[in-house]
């Protein structure tokens, strides 16, 4: 969906922050925008959002280290969940070595365990399904901004 007042290169720009914001679910530093423009310069690349805040499509909060706002409303679409909802998400390296850790911590606090380590099975596209209450319980603690998340940013909800 294109902004009529913005030019090519704006739009493009802002399209990049859109997919980074949605992706990581913060938005990218000045040098990390820069190397997504393909420019090297981050003075140039806050002039581009500058540019962009004149056109009042995202807003910079003054002296805020990732501090860009994206101002549009995306559809909203209402869905009800419950804590055994079964999700689908795709795990990162961090959260296998999450998984191992609470894996290895449960068992040294029960000597008489011996279960070894098993990583949950994945889809054809790499994608494990996991209730939400488990997401939660295991991950919360890694989910917060600035943080490498544990899983990719894109939850499916599997029919339940």
């Amino acid at each position: 969906m294109g902004n009529k007042s913005l030019t090519v290169r704006q739009q493009e720009v802002f399209d990049l922050l859109v997919r980074f914001y949605k992706e990581r679910g913060y938005a990218p530093s000045n040098a990390e925008l820069a190397r997504m423009m393909g420019i090297a310069s981050p003075t140039a690349a806050h002039l581009m959002l500058k540019a962009l805040q004149r056109k009042g499509v995202i807003t910079i909060a003054p002296g805020a280290h990732r501090g860009i706002t994206i101002n549009h409303q995306p559809k909203q679409q209402m869905i009800q969940l419950n804590l055994n909802s079964t999700v689908k998400l795709k795990l990162t390296d961090d959260a296998i070595a999450e998984l191992k850790r609470q894996h290895d911590e449960m068992i040294s606090d029960h000597p008489g365990l011996s279960l070894a380590f098993t990583p949950p099975a994945a889809d054809v596209n790499g994608m494990v399904s996991m209730p939400l209450w488990s997401v939660m319980s295991h991950f919360g603690s890694l989910c917060y901004c600035g943080a490498n998340h544990p899983f990719e940013m894109h939850l499916v909800l599997e029919d339940e």
